[in-house]
């Protein structure tokens, strides 16, 4: 082999190698690929379950911090804010009769109304609880320089389903975020 055509070999690898640190640096990863059955359903978040009443949410929580009306969907969000509760739901029409078809709070409770997963807990301590949940990781590129070839942990998605709907819990670097339910599965 001469000499140019070991250097175009070597041009070509140092290309290949580039392109493959490219390529590692964007995946998102879902460790199980699948969403599981929970054995303990039904569940709510901050005690209000998907398909709850807009009447209902008010004689449980008072009247609503804030609302807002899609003009488009006729859906509603509303939030709750208290001493103990932040509790934000989405219902299907703005009437008392409209379900609930997404609720985003800061803990996940069980069909007896017992606490299961609250904001003072920690990534271990959810994956001890929620054992038949399937974990999504997300990761961003990480380094310095034009090229970076290693990858952060950013956040982590605990995910659940019962009879009513799909459950999300969120750490974000780290930190508990939220709880989210909602009739669809997290996309």
């Amino acid at each position: 082999m001469n000499n140019l055509s070991k250097f175009f070999f070597g041009l070509g690898f140092f290309f290949f190698v580039i392109w493959i640190a490219l390529q590692l640096s964007y995946k998102e990863v879902d460790e199980y690929g699948i969403i599981y059955e929970s054995s303990n359903g039904p569940w709510a978040v901050d005690g209000i379950r998907l398909g709850t009443t807009l009447d209902q949410c008010i004689r449980k929580l008072g009247r609503p911090t804030r609302s807002n009306t899609n003009a488009y969907t006729g859906k509603v969000t509303k939030d709750w804010r208290t001493s103990t509760n932040e509790v934000t739901v989405t219902f299907e029409k703005d009437n008392g009769g409209g379900k609930a078809i997404e609720i985003m709070g800061k803990t996940l409770t069980d069909h007896s109304a017992k606490i299961v997963v609250s904001g003072g807990m920690n990534e271990n301590e959810v994956k001890a609880i929620l054992k038949s949940a399937s974990v999504r990781k997300s990761y961003s590129p990480s380094g310095s320089g034009v090229i970076s070839c290693s990858a952060a942990h950013t956040a982590t998605t605990f995910i659940c389903s019962d009879g009513d709907g799909y459950y999300s819990v969120y750490f974000y670097r780290g930190s508990f975020s939220n709880v989210r339910a909602s009739r669809e599965p997290l996309k």
